[in-house]
Formats: C-alpha cells, sequence, structure tokens
C-alpha cells in the first residue's frame, strides 16, 4: 500500500489528480491508496474566514519540517462534513449542526481522513499542518484523534472579516441559498467563530492565538512566537518577506483592513455593530475612524 500511495501521484498530474479527488464520489477509491498518517505532530491552523489563515499556513510550510496539502483538507476527505457541500459557502455558523461528527464515528473518520490526506502532504515532513475552516466545529475531535494536536488560532478585526466574508463567498460555484449574503450574517459568522473558540479552548492540550493586526505587520516577531510554541526552530526571515499569491492577490505579507473595509457603508457599519459590536470591543476593535469621523 505504501507502493500504491507513490505510484498513483506519479502516473497523474498533481492538479488533475487534485480535480479529482475534490469529488466526492470518488474520494471512497482513492482512500485504498492512502496510509495512516502518524507525524511527530499535527499543526491545526484556525479562525474565521478572511481572517488570515491560508497565507499563515502558507508561511508554515515553508518550513523544512512542515508540511501542507494543496487544499483545505475538509475538502479532500468524504469523512468531514463542509458547509460548502450544504449550500452555505463561507457561512458555517448557519449549518453548525450539521458539522457534527457523531461520537462512535470519530474513529473510523479520523483514520480515514488520514488516510485520504497521506495523497496531498508534503512527503518527508515529520510536522504536518492542515488549515479548514470547518474545523472550528470540532476542535475536540481533531484533538482527541490527531496526538499531538497544536492549535495555532488567528483573530482579525471583524468589520474587514465580514466584507470579506460579503465579497469572497464564492456562491455560484456552490449553488449557495443566497446571491449575497446579508453583512449581518457575515458579522454572526465571525461572532460565533470567535466564541466557539473560546468554548472549546479549555479541552485543547496546546493552542495559541495570534491577532491578524499584528501578524501583518510584524510578521517575522509573529511567527517567531509560533515556531517557540511548536518547539521548532524559527522560520527564515527571507521566507517570511517572500511575495506570495493568496486569493489571486500576489503580496507580502500585509495588513489589508483599510482596504477590506473601504467597502462598507455607514449602514453595513451599524448593522455589523448591533450584531458584534460587544464581541468586538473584547479583542479592542472599535469603529473604522473614516467611518467615525463622517458620523
Amino acid at each position: 500500500m505504501f507502493t500504491d500511495h507513490f505510484s498513483i501521484s506519479r502516473d497523474l498530474p498533481r492538479n488533475a489528480l487534485l480535480a479529482l479527488a475534490m469529488n466526492r464520489h470518488l474520494l471512497k477509491g482513492l482512500s485504498y491508496f492512502g496510509r495512516e498518517l502518524s507525524p511527530e505532530k499535527w499543526v491545526f491552523v484556525v479562525g474565521c474566514y478572511d481572517s488570515g489563515t491560508t497565507i499563515l499556513a502558507s508561511l508554515l510550510r515553508d518550513h523544512p519540517r512542515i508540511g501542507g496539502m494543496p487544499n483545505e483538507g475538509s475538502l479532500l476527505t468524504d469523512t468531514l462534513p463542509v458547509p460548502e457541500h450544504l449550500g452555505w459557502p463561507r457561512m458555517w455558523s448557519e449549518c453548525v449542526d450539521q458539522l457534527s461528527i457523531p461520537p462512535d464515528e470519530e474513529s473510523w473518520r479520523a483514520r480515514r481522513a488520514k488516510r485520504h490526506w497521506s495523497l496531498w502532504f508534503d512527503r518527508g515532513t515529520p510536522v504536518l499542518a492542515e488549515k479548514s475552516i470547518s474545523n472550528m466545529t470540532r476542535l475536540g475531535f481533531l484533538e482527541r484523534h490527531f496526538s499531538p494536536a497544536y492549535f495555532i488560532h488567528i483573530i482579525r478585526n471583524g468589520y474587514a472579516v465580514s466584507a470579506g466574508i460579503r465579497k469572497n463567498a464564492n456562491m455560484r460555484r456552490w449553488k449557495a441559498r443566497f446571491d449575497t449574503y446579508p453583512i449581518e450574517m457575515c458579522a454572526r459568522q465571525w461572532v460565533v467563530s470567535d466564541e466557539m473558540f473560546d468554548m472549546q479552548r479549555t479541552g485543547l492540550s496546546r493552542h495559541i492565538s495570534v491577532y491578524y493586526e499584528n501578524f501583518a505587520e510584524r510578521p517575522y516577531d509573529t511567527m517567531r512566537a509560533i515556531t517557540d510554541f511548536l518547539e521548532e526552530d524559527p522560520i527564515n526571515e527571507e521566507m517570511i518577506s517572500k511575495i506570495r499569491s493568496i486569493h489571486q492577490y500576489n503580496s507580502q505579507v500585509t495588513n489589508m483592513n483599510p482596504q477590506s473595509m473601504k467597502v462598507l457603508s455607514l449602514s453595513d457599519i451599524d448593522a455589523i455593530e448591533r450584531v458584534a459590536g460587544e464581541r468586538l470591543r473584547l479583542h479592542g476593535y472599535e469603529k473604522p475612524q473614516a467611518v467615525q469621523d463622517s458620523i
């Protein structure tokens, strides 16, 4: 079976195989080509949508000991429910009950996910990092079945996140229930995600929280704190400062909050305040200054 794992990747171009793997009707067969992974460490990058999880995971994969996958792990296995398949792209808060894993199914689902993921993780790396936004709904499952598990939680300004969710949700691709999400729904997703981590964090053996704004403005310091948490050597500073392609943008790590929030109208800001104001204040996030000045 270990030989089969390598032959399937040799025989098909990686992008073609990735497209096949994301079809859940074909994942059942692909699991037979995998192997159950047992790395030194599992690293899970978690946070709300549009919070910087993708670029953070990309930076981690530049570490010589840390491997990753070409897409969210939840899309590369048929055992972990994802909101997109339920008609809720970038919006797990509206279908959270359907994303839970029954306790008596946890063991086999974890084993099957590992077999699927073994086809995609960078080979030869002793530490494996995974980033699926819907993992926020199953932190306890990951803690129990992916040991030792390390959780990196990134928090970003809820105004920018709400704007990003509304802009970036691919409604047509996933046959969504809305043409465009109301901004209140986007703000609620940010609130529920933040509350979900607070509710589950006491059950996690190893976790660290970082702020997107600190990460964007001082990426080397933030990544050093993360590698210290993981008990790994620091990532080379040149690797951290290189230009990356993230969500169709080519850029260095930079604070995109001003660009994200400038599309918010006064009514959008008021709506986000009504839904998320109390939670925003817990993290020190105030109304965008330009909006305050215009009121």
